[in-house]
């Protein structure tokens, strides 16, 4: 849900495994900008992935680090996690997305309690 966990920081914010959020959005270059809060501590992981925003099967495209397309069991994953002791926007851009109306799909992928926290803070496409 789209909330506050600190004052005046606000964000798509999960806190449990599996939960999912998808935005549509219009695409002219095919290019997606991804930026989501990293940390020392209190974070976990994501999967990222995109598909036609009607549910059309046979139209659905996938997103890896380089913007390649890669299969439905190949969704890209961001790690809300690292070692630098400070806390701040990290972004990750993925070119060749496709055109049009496209539908990126965000979903929690937590192993342990305690490490399900994931923030997004920003989408561009253009």
């Amino acid at each position: 849900s789209f909330q506050e966990d600190v004052p005046d920081k606000p964000g798509w914010i999960t806190y449990s495994a599996g939960s999912e959020i998808a935005f549509d959005l219009n695409f002219e270059r095919g290019d997606l900008t991804i930026g989501y809060l990293r940390s020392y501590a209190g974070l976990g992981k994501a999967l990222v992935w995109v598909s036609s925003a009607r549910e059309d099967p046979d139209s659905k495209a996938r997103l890896g680090p380089g913007g390649e397309r890669l299969r439905a069991t190949t969704p890209l994953q961001l790690s809300g996690l690292w070692e630098e002791r400070k806390s701040e926007l990290a972004k990750k851009t993925v070119r060749g997305i496709g055109h049009g109306r496209i539908r990126v799909h965000f979903k929690s992928a937590c192993v342990l309690p305690g490490e399900c926290k994931f923030k997004l803070l920003l989408l561009v496409s253009c």
